[in-house]
C-alpha cells in the first residue's frame, strides 16, 4: 500500500558490512533488522530479526489458506541467524500474544493463546503454552518433529474442562 516502507541504514568498508538498522512497515506486519559480516570470515555472519502482526486476521487478507482457522490477536516472529546458512540453520521463535483459532467445529474455539514457538530445522516445539478451550484454561505441550511428514504431537493438561466445551449439542448451529 502506499504506506509501505522498507528503510535500511548500513556502513560498507572493504573490511565489513554493518547493517545498523533496518525497519519494515507493512500493512499487516512492522519489523526490525540488523546484522554484521566480516568480509574475510563469512562465518562472521549475524543477523537479528523481528517482525511484529499486530492483528493476526490481516494476515488471513494475504493468506486465503488460513481464513477459515479464523486467525486473530498478536504475534512476533524473532529470527537469529550466526554463522553462514548452509552450517548454520536461522534460530527462529514465534511468540503468540492473545491469540485465537477456530480449529474444528467439533470442539469449542481456541483463544488466549499466549507463549512461545520454537522452530526447529524440521518441524516445531512449543512448551506450556497457555490456551482457553472455549472457557476452560489449557496448558499445551505441542511439537511436529518434521513438517514433511507433519504429525502433531499434543499434551494438553488443565484443572477441569466445561463439558460445553468439548461436546457441542448442535454441529450445524456452529456453521
Amino acid at each position: 500500500g502506499p504506506e509501505d516502507k522498507l528503510t535500511l541504514h548500513a556502513t560498507l568498508t572493504p573490511q565489513k558490512i554493518s547493517l545498523d538498522h533496518g525497519a519494515l512497515k507493512w500493512s499487516v506486519a512492522k519489523g526490525n533488522i540488523s546484522g554484521t559480516l566480516l568480509m574475510e570470515e563469512p562465518e562472521s555472519l549475524a543477523i537479528d530479526a523481528l517482525l511484529t502482526l499486530n492483528e493476526l486476521a490481516h494476515v488471513t487478507d494475504s493468506l486465503p489458506l488460513l481464513k477459515k482457522l479464523q486467525l486473530h490477536g498478536q504475534a512476533d516472529l524473532s529470527i537469529s541467524q550466526r554463522g553462514r546458512p548452509q552450517d548454520n540453520r536461522p534460530e527462529m521463535t514465534l511468540t503468540l500474544r492473545d491469540a485465537g483459532l477456530h480449529a474444528t467445529r467439533f470442539i469449542a474455539d481456541l483463544s488466549h493463546i499466549n507463549g512461545r514457538v520454537k522452530f526447529t530445522e524440521t518441524g516445531m516445539l512449543a512448551n506450556d503454552l497457555q490456551v482457553h478451550l472455549g472457557k476452560s484454561p489449557l496448558t499445551v505441550q505441542a511439537q511436529v518433529t518434521d513438517f514433511a511428514d507433519p504429525r502433531l504431537l499434543l499434551d494438553a493438561k488443565a484443572k477441569a474442562i466445561h463439558a460445553n466445551d468439548l461436546i457441542l449439542p448442535s454441529i450445524s448451529s456452529r456453521d
